[in-house]
């Protein structure tokens, strides 16, 4: 699928600016695509259905359900995002674009090959993501869903990996399929694979998720934030054998979801948690000198962080502890054991 950027500060964009057929850089499809895009059922607006655009030249091409706009006229084609066709072997995973939703909106992490010009002049290539510092990498891509069919907005944003925090060039349509607008000295980008004579298209969508009602960027990822556990007993000091504990679960990850649970015993004689969910239950072992059981939960999130162990420790007390009833001791039955006065 040939995926392609290009904009001009305070301009809107021309097939001229997009490349022409014949630059290897621009990454034109082949008449006859090898594959078909089609979207998971993940996708809601703007991606309406699995309809793809062909690009048959520089100045024609079939308009992909509300995401891209041309009018067919040599040197006046306005395209916000290109997604044709999609080889029949996918490219590695550094070579895709990939979408993740977070909050509202979406945000596209960039792989293969982005090149930057000012006023025509190359200033720099990235490598593929996440490069190295220094390289210039887009970013983001908000979609803003409007009352219909063709209004809303679209953003795109170009930095250096060296700050990541900090906009290098802002891209934004007036209206969503009106073309990027760039408001930066950065007078032109756009990304393929820049790998010569190639004749396929070099990178493809994967797992785009778009929501309606974003209306800025969305937050810096920055480093994954590592999820959190937590696990309680509904006891606090030692407890008598044959005593039923219930162990309490609980877990959050601020910048994603949890995609593993894990609870285990670490210590004392095997007694498993019982059950499923966020609550389980232990029963205290019967052991002649007591003993201590240790439970650890952990949880995994959807970037592959784990969580620190939470843990809980429960007391249980020795099965031979005396009573003293009327003054004298009284032996305590324990199960499996033959008990003496």
């Amino acid at each position: 699928m040939l995926n392609r950027f290009a904009g001009t500060p305070g301009a809107a964009i021309t097939a001229a600016a997009s490349a022409a057929g014949g630059d290897a850089f621009s990454q034109m499809n082949p008449t006859t695509p090898t594959g078909v895009l089609t979207f998971s059922n993940e996708l809601v607006n703007p991606f309406t259905g699995g309809t793809v655009a062909k690009v048959v030249a520089d100045a024609t091409t079939a308009a992909e359900a509300r995401w891209n706009t041309a009018d067919a006229v040599a040197g006046a084609s306005q395209v916000v995002y290109w997604a044709t066709g999609v080889p029949t072997t996918a490219p590695s995973d550094d070579q895709a674009i990939r979408g993740t939703r977070q909050n509202a909106g979406i945000r596209h992490h960039i792989g293969g090959q982005v090149r930057v010009l000012n006023l025509g002049t190359e200033i720099g290539t990235t490598a593929n993501w996440p490069g190295i510092t220094g390289e210039w990498v887009v970013r983001d891509l908000v979609v803003v869903e409007g009352a219909d069919a063709t209004s809303g907005t679209v953003k795109a944003r170009l930095r250096r990996l060296a700050d990541l925090t900090t906009v290098v060039a802002s891209y934004a349509s007036a209206t969503r399929d009106a073309g990027i607008v760039g408001v930066d000295v950065i007078n032109s980008f756009r990304f393929g694979k820049l790998t010569a004579g190639a004749v396929l298209p070099a990178m493809y969508l994967a797992q785009v998720q778009a929501v309606a009602g974003a209306t800025d960027w969305l937050p810096d990822p920055g480093t994954n934030v590592i999820p959190v556990a937590s696990l309680t007993a509904n006891v606090t000091g030692p407890v008598e054998p044959g005593t039923t504990v219930t162990l309490t679960l609980a877990d959050s990850d601020p910048d994603g979801t949890i995609t593993t649970r894990t609870l285990t015993q670490v210590a004392g004689p095997t007694a498993a948690p019982v059950g499923a969910g966020a609550a389980r239950t232990v029963l205290a072992p019967y052991t002649l000198a007591g003993t201590t059981l240790a439970y650890a939960y952990t949880v995994v999130d959807d970037d592959g962080a784990t969580s620190a162990p939470a843990s809980v420790s429960i007391d249980v007390l020795p099965a031979t502890e005396r009573i003293v009833v009327m003054g004298g001791p009284t032996p305590v039955e324990v199960p499996g054991y033959l008990a003496t006065a």
